[in-house]
């Protein structure tokens, strides 16, 4: 989760207000419809924060602006990676490559991931 090519594969990567529609990418093609912002200073935490990537974020829209600003803070990352399954069995993600970076109601990571007051 945490190489040095995981990390970077998000740094730049499109801020966006929601998933697009069926988990799509952000592509040349669709990123007018989606693209709020974007991501930057992608880095792991320190202390507390040790078990996630913390990085800064640069919003463009006013709605999104005014949405964190009412309480809309959850995040979701929209990646591409591989699966592997180690000795015991279990299935991994491997080779994660960022896509985005969502703004959301209810992350999949849980109400800890989120955008910092």
């Amino acid at each position: 989760m945490f190489s040095p090519k995981t990390i970077a594969s998000f740094e730049g990567k499109p801020f966006t207000d929601d998933h697009s529609e069926g988990d799509e990418f952000v592509t040349a093609e669709n990123y007018k419809q989606y693209v709020k912002g974007h991501v930057t200073n992608v880095r792991r935490g320190e202390g507390e924060y040790s078990d996630k990537l913390l990085a800064d974020i640069i919003v463009y829209d006013k709605t999104v602006i005014e949405e964190i600003e009412s309480g809309k803070r959850e995040i979701s990352c929209g990646y591409g990676c591989d699966y592997d399954i180690d000795e015991k069995g279990n299935i991994l993600q491997v080779h994660i490559t960022g896509n985005h970076v969502a703004l959301v109601d209810e992350g999949r990571a849980g109400h800890s991931v989120r955008i910092l007051p």
